[in-house]
């Protein structure tokens, strides 16, 4: 997934990556990759990502997000 990190939080284990065709999705990451959130903080980055979806018997749905791989993009 390529995007832009928007946001995160070192407390929390989560980043913030806004992507042009999903708006801005909420991702969990271990400690190794927050430690890069302020270098990689408003920059185009590419992330790989697990995605998973739950449904529940009344047809919501909810989306959870873990990233496995963080780089940034170069242009």
């Amino acid at each position: 997934m390529a995007g832009r990190l928007v946001g995160g939080s070192m407390l929390r284990g989560t980043v913030e990556i806004e992507t042009a065709d999903r708006g801005v999705i909420t991702a969990r990451v271990d400690h190794e990759v927050t430690s890069l959130l302020s270098a990689y903080a408003n920059r185009r980055i590419s992330a790989e990502v697990l995605a998973s979806t739950v449904r529940s018997p009344h047809g919501r749905e909810h989306h959870s997000y873990v990233v496995l791989n963080l780089a940034l993009l170069t242009s």
